[in-house]
């Protein structure tokens, strides 16, 4: 039999969404999660950096946070860690591994009003070149 290594990815946190939004749990992984919902201010734009680092993770195996370092970060290692985060510039491969990564840097903008919507990243991607 062939051996596999999983990773799980998750978003990082839930939120009713309606009408009148409030958050009914914060759960999940706090590294996969903005700088801006670790602080409790929810919204799309959160969702396409979790996506971001899920891409990320799918391109190079590296989770946001090196957990060898930090294996059970708190709200506090993540906001520093993320606040320092650089984008990866080791980054040429393919044609198709590079347009993917200049698709995970636009998702991972520190500035949540400059992030594309999600309906953005699924035209970024259909246009993704195979």
């Amino acid at each position: 039999s062939t051996q596999s290594t999983w990773g799980l990815c998750d978003f990082g946190h839930c939120q009713l969404l309606g009408p009148y939004p409030q958050t009914v749990a914060t759960c999940g992984t706090y590294a996969w999660m903005d700088l801006n919902a670790l602080d409790y201010e929810f919204s799309l734009a959160s969702e396409v950096w979790s996506f971001g680092w899920v891409l990320r993770y799918l391109l190079c195996g590296k989770f946001p946070l090196d957990l060898s370092v930090t294996p059970d970060p708190t709200v506090a290692d993540c906001k520093q860690a993320l606040s320092q985060w650089v984008p990866d510039t080791d980054t040429q491969g393919s044609p198709l591994a590079n347009q993917l990564w200049g698709i995970v840097h636009t998702l991972l903008h520190m500035d949540p009003k400059k992030r594309p919507t999600l309906a953005t990243v699924v035209t970024m991607l259909e246009a993704v070149e195979c």
